[in-house]
C-alpha cells in the first residue's frame, strides 16, 4: 500500500484554510453554484417522491420500482459517462449537467404519468453523472495543494443548504401554486447554478492560465 496519496501535499498546511477560502472569489462563486445545484439535486430524493404519490396518484409500490432506476443507471454508466466525456471542457459539462437535472422536471408539467416519471429520472441521472465528478474536479483544480481537503470539505458542506432549503421552498410553492410552480423553481435554480458555475470556471482559467482545469472528474 502507498504511504501517501498521489495528490497529497508534500507537507502540512502552514496557513489557515478559512482565510484562503474567504479571499478566493472564484471558489466562493463556485460554492454558490454548488449550493444552488444541491437545491436541484435533492429534489429527486425529497420532492419528487412526495409529488408522485400525493399529487399524481402513483402508488408507493410503483414509485419504489421507478426510483430503482437512479442507482441502477449510476452503477452501470457512471464510469462510462466520466470516461466518455473526458475530452470536453469542465465549464460546458457543468452547464449541460445542470440543464439536464433542472430541465427534466419541466416534463412533469406536460404529463404526470409513470412513464413520464421514468423519463424524468433517466434525464436527471444523466445530468447527475456529469455534475458530480465534474464539480469535484473543478474544486480540486481551484484549490491550492496544501488546503485542498478544506476546499473539498467546504464544497461538500453546500449539500446541507440544498437539503434544508430545497424541500422547504418547493413544498411551499406547491401548496400555494401547485406542483408546476415547484418544477419551474427547480428549472430556474438550475439555470442560476449553471451560470455561476461557468463564471467561476472562467475566472479560474483567467487567473491560473498556467494550470488549466482538468476535463475529467473524480
Amino acid at each position: 500500500m502507498p504511504t501517501r496519496g498521489e495528490y497529497s501535499p508534500e507537507a502540512p498546511p502552514t496557513r489557515g484554510s478559512f482565510g484562503v477560502i474567504r479571499r478566493d472569489h472564484a471558489f466562493l462563486l463556485f460554492l454558490l453554484s454548488g449550493a444552488l445545484a444541491y437545491l436541484v439535486y435533492v429534489a429527486i430524493e425529497t420532492v419528487l417522491p412526495v409529488s408522485a404519490v400525493h399529487t399524481y396518484g402513483i402508488s408507493p409500490a410503483v414509485w419504489g420500482v421507478i426510483v430503482i432506476l437512479n442507482p441502477l443507471l449510476v452503477t452501470l454508466f457512471q464510469l462510462r459517462v466520466t470516461r466518455g466525456t473526458a475530452g470536453f471542457a469542465p465549464g460546458p459539462k457543468l452547464v449541460t449537467a445542470m440543464l439536464l437535472m433542472g430541465g427534466s422536471f419541466l416534463l412533469l408539467i406536460v404529463s404526470g404519468s409513470p412513464g413520464m416519471f421514468v423519463l424524468v429520472i433517466v434525464i436527471f441521472v444523466a445530468g447527475e453523472m456529469l455534475w458530480v465528478p465534474t464539480s469535484q474536479a473543478i474544486v480540486a483544480a481551484l484549490a491550492p495543494a496544501d488546503v485542498r481537503g478544506a476546499y473539498m470539505g467546504a464544497f461538500g458542506s453546500t449539500a446541507s443548504v440544498g437539503f434544508a432549503l430545497g424541500p422547504f421552498i418547493a413544498f411551499q410553492l406547491a401548496d400555494a401554486h401547485g406542483d408546476d410552480a415547484a418544477w419551474l423553481f427547480f428549472a430556474a435554480v438550475s439555470l442560476l447554478a449553471a451560470a455561476t458555475g461557468a463564471a467561476a470556471v472562467r475566472v479560474s482559467l483567467g487567473r491560473r492560465s498556467d494550470a488549466p482545469l482538468p476535463s475529467v472528474g473524480a
